[in-house]
């Protein structure tokens, strides 16, 4: 029997499904020809379906993925810099992009990473305030903004549910590691699954 996906609402970047009869709700980033990377619509797109799913008791559990070859190439650096250079900026507001870490970390359902293909920079933070992650064999994970110069302030600060110390400082300092693979911690897992997930 096939599975019965509904959408409940579409936005252009965006998409959030129901599956028929399960509690169980699917966020999609459609950006493909942007790598799914984060951007404001995306983001107030992704808040507004949050929104939707708490209002709605029967969701349990929900999924995020990405559209096309990759789960998201982390921050639309448009975006990035529309930020930064928007003036002054309030050291007391976090960013559009940690409010929605931390929305995810505390969010009362269950959240699932599926990942495939590329995680990067902030998506990779984003991920790591799921409660669960499923990667596909073709799932690379990296923090490419080290290479430039930036620590990649939401990705560490989210490390610590998933490495050791030793290997988080490992990361900092490469930038490029592939990293996770087949590891799991009492705080959350990290599994490798076959590519059709």
């Amino acid at each position: 029997m096939a599975d019965n996906w509904i959408v409940e609402k579409e936005w252009p970047e965006l998409i959030l499904e129901r599956l028929e009869d399960t509690g169980v709700a699917r966020i999609t980033l459609n950006r493909p020809e942007k790598r799914n990377a984060l951007n404001e619509p995306l983001v107030e797109a992704f808040f507004e379906s949050l929104e939707i799913i708490r209002a709605d008791r029967d969701i349990k559990a929900v999924i995020t993925r990405g559209a096309g070859k990759v789960y998201s190439a982390g921050l639309d650096l448009h975006f990035l810099r529309g930020i930064s250079n928007a003036g002054l900026l309030d050291w007391d507001r976090p960013t559009p992009t940690v409010q929605l870490a931390e929305a995810l970390r505390g969010f009362p359902r269950i959240m699932i990473a599926q990942v495939h293909g590329y995680c990067l920079g902030g998506a990779l933070g984003i991920m790591n305030c799921h409660d669960l992650v499923f990667a596909a064999d073709d799932a690379q994970f990296g923090m490419p903004e080290i290479l430039r110069g930036s620590f990649g302030q939401l990705v560490t600060s989210t490390l610590d549910a998933w490495l050791d110390p030793d290997e988080e400082s490992h990361v900092d300092a490469a930038g490029r590691e592939k990293y996770f693979r087949r590891r799991g911690r009492s705080l959350g897992c990290y599994l490798t699954i076959d590519a059709a997930c």
